[in-house]
């Protein structure tokens, strides 16, 4: 499953669900949305890419 939320809500979800913390791969919103720039090359600045995302969440 992919989502995005906060460090603190993720780390609910990981217990609500009963997850091993050990087993989940936590993503970083900024590095990832800065490594999508880079790699995609847009017109778009990062911030403006988080910006984007935020409004379709």
């Amino acid at each position: 499953m992919n989502f995005f939320c906060s460090g603190a809500e993720f780390d609910q979800y990981v217990a609500d669900m009963e997850l091993d913390p050990e087993l989940v791969i936590k993503a970083d919103i900024d590095r990832a949305v800065k490594e999508a720039y880079e790699i995609f090359h847009t017109e778009a600045s990062a911030d403006d890419l988080k910006r984007l995302l935020a409004k379709a969440i």
